[in-house]
């Protein structure tokens, strides 16, 4: 059980981090206006229906119980991947952890709320990112991360 513990420590972090983002942005922010920050980074509040990049969003309804079955199906295979891979590879177990915290934290919003709160806004000029939130970045962090234990970090320990 030992060997478990840092990973469900992040887990929980990331997790705490995302919803309590969420929940205190959804309640400081005005939905829509954004607030600038920094140049090329606000924060905006809106609401995702849908998946990544707002994809499904202006289906009428079906795609939250499709998201919440999606997301309950990938969350348990990643609790089995980090139970194979906790003790070989501790780069590749944190990188599932990190999608795995980011899934179930917008599976939480999409129970609780029928949406996904996405607040975090890059833009340049005219040009702007989708808004996404800690869980997304989790996720493509947790992505990255598994790329590299794939490719770079298997071709060192292979050699």
């Amino acid at each position: 059980m030992k060997k478990f513990f840092p990973v469900v420590v992040m887990f929980i972090s990331i997790l705490s981090a995302d919803q309590t983002s969420k929940i205190f942005l959804d309640n400081f922010l005005v939905y829509g206006e954004p607030l600038n920050i920094f140049p090329g980074i606000s924060l905006q509040l809106v609401y995702n229906p849908g998946a990544a990049f707002g994809i499904l969003s202006d289906q009428s309804g079906w795609q939250r119980w499709f998201l919440i079955l999606v997301s309950i199906c990938i969350s348990v295979m990643l609790i089995f991947w980090i139970g194979k891979t906790v003790n070989s590879s501790r780069l590749e177990c944190f990188s599932i952890t990190f999608i795995l915290a980011g899934a179930i934290g917008n599976l939480v919003d999409r129970l609780a709320y029928g949406y996904v709160i996405d607040f975090i806004c890059l833009f340049y000029g005219d040009y702007s990112w989708p808004n996404f939130n800690i869980a997304d970045s989790s996720i493509t962090l947790g992505a990255a991360l598994l790329v590299y234990s794939q490719v770079f970090f298997n071709k060192m320990v292979t050699k």
